[in-house]
């Protein structure tokens, strides 16, 4: 179980509060918190079944070098640069647009494949390659080799916004963010649960313009909202959102209070909470009855409640 689930007030609010502040700096919130487009820089998912077709994977030969990117896969552990791995695929399925192009993909027994960038190599035939694979059982993730986001061991499932949850009507888990000022280059560091840098080179994120660690938050960095159920209502009243919507609304600002968000990777503009989005036909009916059905839902629906003086850091675990 991911430490996300550890309510925030168990772990207390941090000594020192400035990273909170730090978030607005450099513009990073001057639109606010929000949502992973439905089809953009979201984690979509797909369950196969026995009968679900596979395509050949390969990785992409910029990136192979990179060991931590496929610890877990047997088959890439070869000098072989062309090994491939069976992966269950639809044509139909699609991975999120933007950077990243991120994709779960659930295998019959439970375990499942966490692809970045998955694509074809040429355009119309061959096989597919990704960036990034990795596989997790059945049981759960091996800590050893589940490196798939940016701040390290943590399963792209961890901090994730499912329709499942606001089925509930209840999101038990810390939110997974990502954020445009956290710090990198050699002299950056990370707080819990993250377990390492993301960029440690400088040169991997100077096309931002940023200092390195100037008004920059370690990676991982825990966020929760400090707010009442009648700050909640009050602003619930404010947006004037139809009784759906109001209620998804509502699912998440309890959320925010009761676990917060925590920084698990980098952006280059606007932080958002990662999402499964849309992609899927059954995710996107169930989105569109919880009252979320364009950008605009997703990217506004948590307008005028994230602010700084709301803000509190807490404590790592």
């Amino acid at each position: 179980m991911s430490s996300l689930s550890i309510p925030a007030a168990t772990l207390g609010d941090a000594p020192n509060n400035v990273a909170a502040n730090n978030v607005w700096t450099v513009g990073m919130m001057s639109e606010g918190l929000a949502l992973s487009g439905p089809t953009r820089w979201c984690i979509p998912q797909f369950k196969a079944t026995a009968t679900t077709p596979t395509i050949r994977v390969e990785r992409n030969l910029a990136v192979a070098w990179d060991k931590v990117r496929w610890a877990s896969i047997p088959e890439y552990q070869t000098t072989n640069p062309f090994a491939s791995v069976k992966v269950p695929w639809r044509e139909v399925w699609r991975v999120a647009e933007g950077t990243d192009g991120m994709v779960i993909v659930w295998l019959p027994d439970g375990g499942r494949y966490e692809i970045l960038n998955l694509r074809r190599a040429a355009v119309f035939f061959g096989p597919y390659v990704c960036d990034h694979m990795h596989y997790v059982p059945p049981l759960g993730c091996n800590p050893e080799t589940h490196t798939v986001r940016g701040a390290g061991q943590l399963s792209r499932l961890d901090g994730l916004l499912t329709v499942d949850m606001l089925d509930a009507g209840l999101i038990p888990t810390a939110l997974s963010f990502a954020a445009r000022n956290v710090q990198f280059g050699p002299d950056a560091t990370y707080v819990a649960p993250a377990t390492r840098v993301e960029h440690r080179k400088v040169s991997q994120r100077a096309d931002t313009g940023m200092d390195p660690l100037l008004f920059m938050n370690p990676g991982g960095t825990r966020f929760r909202l400090d707010v009442t159920d009648n700050d909640i209502a009050r602003w619930l009243d404010s947006r004037g959102y139809p009784t759906a919507k109001r209620r998804t609304a509502g699912i998440v600002a309890i959320a925010l209070r009761d676990y917060g968000i925590c920084q698990t990777t980098t952006c280059a503009l606007r932080p958002y909470i990662e999402t499964e989005g849309m992609l899927n036909a059954s995710t996107a009916t169930a989105w569109r009855e919880h009252g979320l059905t364009t950008m605009s839902d997703f990217r506004t629906l948590l307008d005028g409640l994230v602010t700084v003086d709301r803000l509190k850091v807490v404590n790592p675990a």
